[in-house]
């Protein structure tokens, strides 16, 4: 056991002999940190969709430092090969127990340790004691075996490469997956991004794998959009680099040549915006039919992409924007596609929100009325915004930007009526709200939103508190230039729960929406972060950006 040195003694009795009689403490010269008290076998139980709500309790005995003064643990894990020079937090307590659910334990390994869903990984535990924030002591070492779980697919990871991307399991020992890779870029396939068991790399001859970190890595000489094939059961790889375009009676080529479509780095996705005819519409790469996909339903304009003689059905002559999907990264966790209808694609159904905060003392039609949008797939029944209401005031909801549609007051609290008399909605403090409306059963909820912050292992308060962002009342979005870690990014109002996003899909711009995920920053540095809750323009979506700066 580490013990404190006379030094350390004399050098906190200086300090507590400045303090008040009654508040003086003794430090014996003999001080011992905590020593841990949960197995192995406790620590290392298996992580499964099943079990994810059950708890895990890790025990240890106290240090002794021979004060009465309050001493703070700290419990820390990281991959056994990096010995604690990336340590993650699972939290602090002043007690010699600390419980978490092993869907938080999970959460820990797979988002911040960065270990492979699905594979053995070889962890270790310590405890770090402190007075104050002073005289820390370190426990013992607890190593122990876990596998980490997620609805992800199986993977391997090309280590090497600047951002490790994944490709996943198709079948036994068999992982396909489409990455963006440099000139020259070398990598070796590996079972995990964190401290992998078992790397693959370049074989004997072209395109065979052999095992071994001194076995030479595998290149590519012309930058982009590769196919993926691995077989670690044969030890073979194939690489097939793609570009993609549109294909069918729909298209201007028809059958005979493939309409262009652009990648798009920012989304990691193929795209192109262009006008489509009634007929048939597949997806090939090379303009060739070598690599083809098709829809796994003929009528359906998003769905998942197969290999089949299928092709999607265009009712409609318009312009469309088509969007195809390779990453597999998040669910469905299939290659997707998306085709929109440009015409399709306009302004959700409004509510308008007039007040004595407007000029007018309340007029629906005059431009300083604010709106809110309804929500997809609610039948334009229930309705959403952020806006900043200068009150004290009164607002009410209308259908239409006049009063004589359909218009809703106040029926009590929350609750609405559709009586063009009803009394206005009370609201006594000026400030940013969330508004939230249900015009089929008539109610309403306002939300103050005092601020918006980013939270997570990337942030400079991890998981405890936020960072806050600053409101930008001309552009009404939120942001911040901060340093962030590599780890998790989400956001989250008022430093609580309550109200908080996520991103749709993994990217560092996007779609906000309710979801346990995080944004996964892979680079530190200083970031600018921006959040937008406008809804004013297509996609008609909450959003945000994250943009590493120079």
């Amino acid at each position: 056991m580490k013990r404190l040195s006379i030094l350390l003694y004399s050098l906190l009795f200086l300090l507590t002999a400045c303090e008040k009689d009654e508040t003086r403490v003794q430090l014996t010269a003999d001080a011992t940190p905590a020593v841990i008290t949960t197995n192995e076998t406790e620590l290392s139980q298996p992580i499964n969709a099943e079990n994810l709500d059950d708890q895990l309790d890790i025990r240890w005995e106290k240090a002794a430092y021979g004060v009465t003064t309050e001493v703070t643990y700290t419990l820390e894990v990281d991959a056994a090969c990096r010995d604690f020079t990336q340590p993650v937090a699972l939290g602090s307590t002043s007690r010699n127990t600390f419980a978490l659910t092993l869907s938080e334990l999970n959460a820990k390994l797979v988002s911040d340790l960065k270990l492979a869903p699905h594979r053995e990984a070889t962890v270790q535990l310590r405890i770090t004691s402190a007075l104050n924030g002073k005289f820390p002591q370190t426990s013992d070492v607890r190593t122990f075996t876990i596998t980490p779980w997620s609805e992800q697919p199986l993977a391997l990871w090309l280590a090497g490469g600047e951002s490790a991307p994944a490709i996943y399991a198709t079948d036994d020992d068999q992982y396909e997956g489409y990455v963006y890779l440099q000139s020259n870029q070398s990598f070796r396939f590996a079972e995990s991004p964190t401290c992998p068991k078992t790397t693959y790399s370049q074989g004997a001859s072209a395109g065979t794998l052999a095992t071994g970190e001194n076995a030479q890595t595998i290149t590519v000489a012309e930058e982009g959009y590769y196919k993926v094939n691995t077989d670690i059961n044969d030890l073979t790889y194939q690489l097939t680099k793609t570009d993609w375009g549109l294909i069918g009676t729909a298209t201007a080529g028809g059958w005979n040549s493939s309409t262009e479509m652009t990648y798009d780095e920012a989304t990691r996705t193929w795209r192109v915006t262009t006008d489509l005819n009634s007929g048939a519409l597949k997806f090939r790469a090379n303009n060739a039919w070598d690599l083809n996909y098709g829809p796994a339903s003929s009528d359906a304009l998003t769905g998942a992409l197969v290999q089949t003689d299928a092709a999607i059905n265009i009712h409609s002559p318009a312009n469309y924007t088509i969007v195809l999907d390779f990453n597999r990264g998040a669910a469905p966790y299939h290659y997707t596609y998306q085709v929109i209808r440009n015409a399709d694609v306009g302004t959700p159904a409004t509510l308008w929100i007039p007040g004595g905060y407007q000029a007018s003392g309340g007029d629906p039609s005059q431009p300083d009325a604010l709106t809110i949008y309804a929500l997809p797939g609610t039948n334009d029944k229930i309705f959403e915004g952020y806006v900043s209401i200068a009150g004290p005031t009164w607002i009410k909801f209308t259908s239409a930007p006049d009063w004589g549609h359909m218009n809703y007051g106040s029926a009590g609290e929350n609750a609405l009526s559709v009586d063009g008399a009803a009394a206005g909605i009370d609201v006594p403090l000026a400030g940013y709200y969330r508004v939230q409306v249900n015009i089929e059963a008539l109610t309403y909820r306002l939300d103050k939103i005092d601020s918006w912050g980013l939270i997570g292992t990337a942030t400079p308060g991890s998981w405890d508190s936020s960072t806050p962002m600053a409101y930008d009342a001309t552009s009404k979005t939120w942001s911040k230039t901060v340093n962030l870690v590599n780890g998790a990014l989400k956001f989250r109002a008022n430093n609580g729960w309550d109200i908080n996003y996520g991103p749709a899909s993994d990217q560092l711009q996007g779609t906000l929406t309710s979801t346990d995920a995080a944004i996964s920053i892979s680079e530190p540095g200083s970031y600018t972060v921006r959040v937008d809750f406008t809804r004013s323009t297509a996609p008609y979506r909450y959003t945000y950006t994250v943009i590493k700066n120079p």
